[in-house]
């Protein structure tokens, strides 16, 4: 240090030293500090979103069985309203739409053809004659195979078989 300055000087310079270092201290335990916030933050984001995807994929999952247990009611409901008598009323409610549907035999006769709207469509023999004849003929091809695993000249079976 320089002659001439006094004590005082001296000491004025130790104290701005010494506050220079103790704020110096304080901003890195302040960033120290913040950084580990940021870090919690983050983890716990983390978490959170794997928990929303654990939670989308679980109710995926569920929504997926519900559907295929609704089906197979609903297919156990039409097996028992639609074969043998068969139940117009019900078939009205859960066949019916805007579009076309037909129930045939086994012979291609129409059992059931009505829209929502009360039109009754004319028979499928009439409508479509070219697809109920090929539709009864994959259906003999299928009936009359030894195993559903044994190939034939079916075609597709498309959930006929």
């Amino acid at each position: 240090m320089r002659q001439g300055w006094g004590k005082r000087a001296q000491d004025s310079v130790r104290s701005g030293t010494a506050l220079l270092s103790a704020l110096a201290c304080v901003t890195l335990l302040t960033c120290g500090v913040l950084m580990l916030i940021l870090i919690r933050e983050l983890d716990a984001n983390a978490a959170q979103a794997e928990v929303a995807a654990v939670t989308a994929s679980l109710d995926e999952a569920i929504s997926a069985e519900r559907k295929s247990a609704y089906n197979t009611g609903r297919w156990d409901d039409a097996v028992s309203h639609l074969y043998g008598r068969l139940d117009e009323h019900w078939a009205f409610a859960n066949l019916s739409g805007k579009y076309v549907v037909y129930v045939v035999d086994e012979r291609g006769n129409t059992l059931f053809s009505r829209r929502a709207d009360g039109t009754i469509d004319p028979p499928i023999r009439q409508a479509a004659p070219a697809a109920i004849t090929k539709l009864l003929q994959r259906l003999t091809c299928l009936q009359t195979r030894p195993s559903p695993d044994v190939t034939t000249d079916c075609g597709p079976s498309r959930g006929l078989s």
